[in-house]
């Protein structure tokens, strides 16, 4: 029988999002798709026994974390920064393209909501918006910048974010921007030489058919493992390549004592 009462909540915790920022800049970049993504606590302790008598107990003289990810299609921008600097990213630069029109459908934005371009400067400097439409809602009309919207660059990617001004009356509307970009033809990423590793935030983040969200935050992390890729037969997989990361998440003393580590945010 039953010895206890359940609060007939279920939380099936899935996959999540893995995002990182540069440390101190809640600036987060996706590291997008992926396998494997977990997280380990470990303590560092010590015990005293006396000869003559019982022991003193444990005492915590540190907490660690691990965190492991296998991405799937990383950004090379993303992945430097994920390795904390240590590597040289040079883009190749494309061709411009210019008069770009990027559609927003209805139910695909919300105000305040960073929406990233699909077309980047491989320079990583802003797009070029278009003098007369860059930002033209379907119910709306035209809107104006710093006012209706702004252009903010959020971890490596360029975007907008559109507010519930009075010239915004309605979320159920289609948006297209308009502008100018040329984008990378490829990268190089060299490594090599560099004798110190970066620190970077993380954030993992769980958000379930219910849209109840279960998210770790953890403040300051090292990348500790070199890549390690794995070439399959085309023919016979049809998994596309991993590049393993694994980090070590070291205390923030900078921080309140028990909030030093990560923290966990749950919806209710």
């Amino acid at each position: 029988m039953a010895q206890t009462v359940t609060k007939g909540i279920r939380r099936v915790m899935g996959s999540v999002k893995v995002e990182i920022s540069p440390l101190g800049t809640p600036d987060w970049t996706d590291l997008g798709p992926g396998e494997g993504a977990g997280l380990m606590e470990d303590y560092k302790t010590d015990e005293y026994i006396p000869d003559n008598a019982t022991s003193y107990g444990t005492v915590l003289l540190d907490q660690i974390g691990t965190i492991d990810f296998m991405a799937v299609e990383p950004d090379f921008t993303a992945l430097a920064l994920a390795r904390g600097g240590i590597d040289t990213l040079t883009p190749v630069a494309g061709t411009i393209q210019s008069g770009h029109t990027q559609v927003v459908n209805s139910g695909d934005w919300a105000y305040s909501t960073f929406i990233p371009f699909d077309l980047q400067n491989a320079t990583g400097l802003i797009p070029t918006m278009d003098v007369t439409h860059p930002c033209l809602a379907s119910t709306d009309s035209d809107l104006v910048e710093g006012t209706d919207f702004d252009i903010i660059k959020t971890g490596a990617y360029w975007g907008a974010v559109i507010y519930d001004s009075s010239t915004v009356t309605t979320l159920s509307q289609m948006i297209t921007f308009k502008y100018s970009a040329t984008p990378a033809a490829g990268f190089t990423l060299s490594t090599g030489g560099a004798t110190e590793i970066g620190f970077i935030q993380m954030r993992l983040t769980n958000t379930d058919p219910d849209s109840k969200v279960l998210s770790c935050e953890i403040y300051r992390c090292q990348c500790i493992k070199g890549f390690q890729l794995k070439f399959a037969n085309e023919k016979t997989s049809a998994k596309p390549l991993m590049w393993v990361l694994q980090f070590k998440a070291l205390r923030d003393e900078t921080r309140t004592v028990k909030d030093q580590l990560w923290k966990w945010t749950f919806d209710t």
